[in-house]
Order: C-alpha cells, then sequence, then structure tokens
C-alpha cells in the first residue's frame, strides 16, 4: 500500500515536469516564431528597394541641377526613372511614391565626390596671432599726485602699460606742457617693465611748498634711461582747484611735442 502511493506522487510530479517543459517549450517555439516572422517581414520591405536600387542603371546625361529644374516644369511629385524602367515597374518594385533614387548619383559616386569636394576645399585663411606684447607697441599711463600739507611732501604714483618687458624708463616732473617741455624739476627713478610690460614707481618729493600747481607741470616717461631718447608718454599737470590731489593721463606725444 505505501509503495503503491509513493509511485503515484512520483507520477504526478513527472507530471507537472512534463507540463512544465512543454509550457516553456512552446513559449520559445513562439517567440522565436514571431522574431523570425518580424525578420521576414523588414527582409521583404527591403528586398524590392534593395533590388532596385542595383538593377537601375544611373542616368546617361542630365545633370544634378537640370534634373531640379525639370522637377520643377513638370510639378510631379515623382522623379521620372530612366528609359529602362517605367514608372509602373518601379513603384511595384519600391511599394511607395517616393523618387527613384537613380536619379541621384549610386552610393559610390556620391562618396567620391564628396572626397574630391573635400579634398579641393581650400582650408580657411590663418587669422592673425596675437603679438606676444599686444600692449607694448600701444603704451598709456596715469599718474597720481597727492600733497600732504603738514609734511609739505608730494607723493607721485606712476602706472604704465604696454612697454617692451624688462625695459627702462627715465621719467621726471619737467617745467612747461608737453607741447614744449622745459628743464626738469623733479627726477624720479627709473620705470621697469615686468614680463608682461607693466611698471608701477612711487616718489615721494619732500618739501614742496605750494602743493600741486594749477599749470606749468608736464610729468614725461622718457623712451629709454636717459633724456636723450625722446618722450614715450607724456601728460600735462592742470589743477585749477587747487586741489591736494589730481591725476594725469600719460599719453604719447603728439607730432608737434617736442623730444627732450
Amino acid at each position: 500500500m505505501r509503495n503503491r502511493m509513493l509511485d503515484h506522487k512520483r507520477n504526478i510530479v513527472r507530471k507537472k515536469i512534463l507540463v512544465v517543459l512543454s509550457l516553456a517549450l512552446y513559449t520559445m517555439m513562439s517567440s522565436s516564431a514571431v522574431a523570425y516572422a518580424q525578420q521576414q517581414q523588414q527582409q521583404d520591405v527591403r528586398l524590392p528597394i534593395a533590388v532596385h536600387l542595383q538593377q537601375t542603371p544611373p542616368p546617361a546625361s542630365p545633370t544634378p541641377s537640370k534634373h531640379h529644374k525639370h522637377h520643377k516644369s513638370s510639378g510631379s511629385a515623382a522623379t521620372p526613372p530612366p528609359a529602362s524602367s517605367t514608372p509602373t515597374e518601379h513603384h511595384k518594385s519600391s511599394g511607395s511614391a517616393v523618387a527613384s533614387p537613380s536619379v541621384s548619383p549610386t552610393p559610390t559616386e556620391h562618396h567620391k565626390s564628396l572626397d574630391v569636394s573635400l579634398q579641393q576645399t581650400p582650408p580657411p585663411a590663418a587669422s592673425p596671432t596675437p603679438s606676444e606684447n599686444p600692449g607694448q607697441h600701444e603704451p598709456s599711463g596715469n599718474a597720481k599726485l597727492r600733497w600732504n600739507p603738514r609734511s609739505q611732501e608730494l607723493t607721485v604714483t606712476l602706472q604704465v602699460s604696454g612697454l617692451q618687458p624688462g625695459s627702462s624708463h627715465a621719467a621726471h616732473i619737467h617745467a612747461g606742457a608737453c607741447s614744449a617741455v622745459g628743464k626738469i624739476l623733479h627726477p624720479f627713478q627709473d620705470i621697469v617693465a615686468d614680463k608682461a610690460g607693466n611698471a608701477t614707481l612711487t616718489t615721494t618729493i619732500y618739501k614742496q611748498v605750494g602743493g600741486i600747481p594749477p599749470t606749468g607741470w608736464n610729468i614725461t616717461v622718457h623712451k629709454g634711461a636717459t633724456t636723450e631718447t625722446g618722450t614715450l608718454l607724456c601728460g600735462d599737470v592742470v589743477n585749477p582747484h587747487r586741489l591736494l590731489t589730481a591725476s594725469v593721463p600719460l599719453q604719447p606725444p603728439s607730432a608737434s611735442a617736442m623730444k627732450t
């Protein structure tokens, strides 16, 4: 009796296993069949177009530009195929009203034309590279004057840019204007440009009685370490209200300015 029950249970387990395997096999076969059907549909869609592309020869004479003019004049939606195939055969093979791809160059000719155009296209003109020291030919600067009435000290701060890196320049307060530079009233230490062509110099003038004059001064930066090198930058001191501070722009001298 016990052996019969065990056999009965074993038969039930075997049947369940067979059912599960059958379902799995059926599912696999169904999915494979669906995938195969889809692949066949895709191949059936691509095959007429591929065959038509291989069998249709390129047009004999019309150029793309002439073809476009003919296309506009006729006003038809489909481009007429070459003489070897009729419009009816073209629509049957492609299955759509799209213009025949035989009108355009074959893929090989198209790639060749692209390669030739790329080889023949001249490179763009090289843009001018900026100079290593773009500001050295356009020097400019500013001088700030501050007078202390208690100590009678005049502090002058010069800031110059656009110089040749490492160059030295003499600087002074001269009498007169930049158009008629007079004698040196107050000499400064030489201005030395850094690697970027910039220079800053602060000088204190002691016992400057009367402060900053309304006119009659100019601040000159020379082209070199001596006054004989000429004027690089110059600015007239203008202080009509006898203020304690003044700002003097330094600019290249005009053609009428005198060299000192």
